[in-house]
């Protein structure tokens, strides 16, 4: 198996601790990311949202902040699509 550069970094995997809280919040403001960046990403982290169009520096940059944290990442959908979800 090959290792990826995290476990080459730091010698080791960050465990796997989920914040409950953090999906309350991506709930919670659903709404106003659908309206501000429709088809892009959000990273839920700490109670933070990261949002914007390309994944990798969204989750970089929740990385850096939140290092033991682990991260939801989520995709944000169109307006249309998610009036047809709900």
């Amino acid at each position: 198996m090959k290792a990826t550069k995290r476990r080459k970094r730091n010698g080791r995997i960050p465990e796997y601790n989920p914040d409950p809280h953090d999906s309350k919040v991506l709930d919670a403001h659903m709404d106003e990311l659908v309206k501000k960046h429709p088809r892009g990403w959000a990273v839920v982290c700490g109670g933070e949202i990261f949002a914007g169009r390309k994944l990798q520096p969204l989750s970089r940059r929740a990385e850096r902040k939140y290092p033991d944290k682990t991260l939801l990442i989520s995709r944000i959908p169109s307006e249309r699509d998610h009036f047809c979800v709900l």
